[in-house]
């Protein structure tokens, strides 16, 4: 490439700068710099615990809110293991939450399998820390079970941290009751 060549293109440049006013330019400019400084969320929700006001600044790595996604919320019921055999991944389930009348259908999405003995959390020589005295009626342990909302009509406004109580139906076609109070509770009310 001579040298010719390259003034040439230079002087072509030079003149093709007129052809965008310069406004145009500030805008684009203006709309890259947006683009860059806004956030979206990774999913469709809800927003709650605002902790920003207009001319706060956003500092890395401190939370200001808190983003519940609305596609993703569950029910877990803690079953007595002696109730598991009938519970299968799959199983139809009713919800009840305490501040709505309607039962909700939901399915099982899976069943926890492992939850923590407080007698073998290690001290601090790392032995074991028993109880000294314990109690001999046998208590069944209780395994979460996850269950999700297959449909939630519009008027019922779900909320993380929520109280109910599930059913599940085994697949032998009878009811499951998580607890066998409370679901003689729903049957009297």
């Amino acid at each position: 490439v001579s040298l010719r060549q390259k003034t040439e293109e230079a002087r072509r440049r030079r003149g093709m700068e007129s052809l965008v006013p310069a406004e145009d330019i500030q805008r684009a400019n203006q709309a890259v710099a947006i683009a860059q400084a806004e956030l979206r969320a990774p999913t469709d929700g809800y927003v709650t615990r605002l902790r920003l006001n207009k001319g706060d600044y956003a500092v890395a790595g401190q939370p200001n809110l808190a983003l519940i996604d609305a596609h993703s919320f569950w029910i877990t019921g803690y079953f007595e293991e002696t109730k598991l055999r009938g519970i299968k991944p799959g199983a139809a389930a009713q919800i009840r939450l305490m501040g709505f009348d309607q039962v909700l259908p939901g399915r099982v999405a899976s069943i926890g399998r492992g939850i923590t003995d407080s007698n073998q959390q290690a001290d601090a020589q790392g032995l074991p820390s028993v109880e000294p005295s314990f109690s001999w009626v046998r208590l069944a342990q209780r395994i979460p079970v996850r269950v999700e909302f297959d449909h939630v009509p519009h008027e019922v406004v779900l909320a993380a941290g929520m109280t109910g109580s599930i059913e599940v139906t085994p697949s032998a076609g009878t009811p499951m009751p998580q607890g066998r109070l409370i679901s003689l509770l729903h049957r009297w009310m």
